[in-house]
């Protein structure tokens, strides 16, 4: 076990755990989170999720109960590899994002308060001495893999406020507000991801920037309105999933959103970990330099399990034990290629494959066996037999109308153009990714953007606009 010093909070009972490591000691904000694993694989532990399995008593309980039961196949999270690394990436991006921003830094103090008085007249300033260390990261997955529920494993192991009240003696008054999700409408919608922003930030805290955000004439006006909150609450890492969505946006947004992510990253500091589909490809094809400044820690791609490969047996191996049937046969290999043939390796599919099969048994032959993944995949699963047969033959020509379910020659091309790449942690200081941002910084210092003041009515549309225009 690791030897570690924890100071206590006596008010709040926030607990301060020292890390052991240079880079973050003195950080209450970091200090204030839970401890990380000794070792990479313990990251594997904390995403998986492996609810109690059915024993020989259970199986002779009564059909009904047992088909009830069936439902926690729907619980069992199996530790992916790519999630393992993707987590261990994003725990390290929530703290990079406090890195610069100890708020008991005089530096950072100064920078809260230049942010805290700006407006659109003054435009934003941030002192040019101060750097931000946030982080972004990208997750690229097939449909039906479970990146929803890799967040939500992910994110349930941190709280979601910190009230701080002292530290190490001296006063502290900041409520950090750890984490936040959000989701891209399904019409890529700037002004919907903007106050959904909001209404998140306004659920938690109970604060009513919302209503704030309505008044805002302009999208920069709300954009500046944005800053200001990250910083406020002393939000450490935004996760915006079904980010694919954005390739349904009207005009430009989709460029102005991603304008947006490098410049809460650059100004304010904070991680964003970006959740997509694969048709990501239509959304970052038109400006690479965004794409780079979305992935500074690399990206994780998790894509349907191959067959005969050590993942795919172990997978079912890890799904088997919850048979609810009476007879709980052998596991052969003529069952996993049957089981495969359903579901061509795709996680949700494969255990909705089991479910129903076992489901067709439970009452009739008390057993799953080849013949019963052969009845589910021609009648149960009909309807996903397209997509099946699609994944299934691996050709491209069959999977263009399926491009949530596998991953496309052109996004490997994308990757490659800006340099993606497939490791689970980068050092941010050995990136260059906002070498360009930061020019733009100095820009905005010499020339504040300016906005009208006009506030629309609460159902009008936002101009569109760029929300990093400014105006000479």
């Amino acid at each position: 076990m690791m030897n570690v010093e924890r100071t206590n909070d006596e008010q709040r009972g926030v607990v301060y755990t020292d890390t052991l490591t240079k880079r973050y000691r003195g950080n209450p904000f970091i200090e204030a989170l839970p401890p990380l694993p000794q070792r990479k694989i313990d990251f594997s532990v904390l995403i998986s999720d492996s609810p109690p399995a059915p024993t020989n008593k259970d199986r002779k309980s009564g059909e009904i109960v047992r088909l009830i039961e069936l439902a926690t196949l729907n619980d069992v999270v199996y530790p992916f590899a790519g999630y393992a690394d993707a987590a261990l990436a994003a725990s390290t991006m929530l703290r990079e994002a406090y890195r610069a921003r100890n708020p008991i830094n005089p530096l950072d103090v100064k920078r809260r308060h230049a942010q805290a008085v700006s407006t659109s007249e003054s435009g934003i300033y941030v002192p040019s001495e101060w750097e931000s260390s946030g982080q972004s990261h990208l997750i690229v997955a097939n449909s039906g893999i479970g990146k929803s529920t890799f967040v939500d494993r992910f994110l349930r192991g941190y709280p979601r406020v910190i009230q701080h009240t002292s530290y190490q003696g001296k006063p502290l008054q900041h409520a950090q507000l750890v984490y936040l999700k959000l989701r891209v409408p399904n019409d890529g919608s700037l002004k919907g991801l903007c106050y959904q922003f909001f209404h998140e930030i306004d659920r938690h805290l109970g604060t009513k920037y919302l209503k704030q955000a309505r008044a805002a004439g302009t999208i920069s006006t709300m954009t500046l309105l944005m800053q200001q909150v990250v910083t406020a609450t002393s939000l450490g890492l935004v996760v915006i999933d079904e980010f694919q969505n954005l390739r349904s946006a009207a005009g430009r947004q989709a460029e102005h959103v991603k304008n947006l992510i490098g410049e809460l990253i650059e100004w304010t500091g904070v991680s964003v970990l970006i959740i997509s589909k694969p048709a990501i490809d239509q959304v970052i094809e038109g400006n690479l330099g965004n794409a780079r400044k979305m992935t500074t820690t690399g990206q994780s791609f998790i894509g349907s399990m191959q067959r005969g490969s050590a993942t795919w047996a172990q997978f079912c191996e890890t799904l088997w034990d919850y048979t609810y049937v009476q007879k709980k046969g052998i596991l052969s290999e003529a069952v996993l290629n049957a089981w495969y043939d359903a579901s061509a390796g795709n996680t949700a599919f494969a255990k909705l494959a089991f479910i129903l099969a076992q489901r067709k048994e439970i009452g009739g032959r008390e057993c799953v066996d080849v013949s019963s993944f052969e009845f589910v995949a021609n009648n149960d699963l009909l309807f996903l037999r397209p997509a099946i047969r699609a994944l299934l033959s691996n050709k491209a020509s069959a999977l263009v109308d399926f491009n949530d379910l596998f991953i496309s020659r052109k996004y490997k091309e994308l990757r490659a153009m800006v340099g993606m790449v497939d490791e689970a942690v980068k050092t941010f200081k050995n990136t260059s990714e906002f070498e360009e941002m930061r020019e733009q910084k100095k820009e905005k210092k010499a020339k504040p953007m300016k906005n009208k003041k006009t506030a629309p009515e609460e159902d009008c549309e936002l101009p569109e606009e760029d929300p990093l225009l400014i105006e000479k």
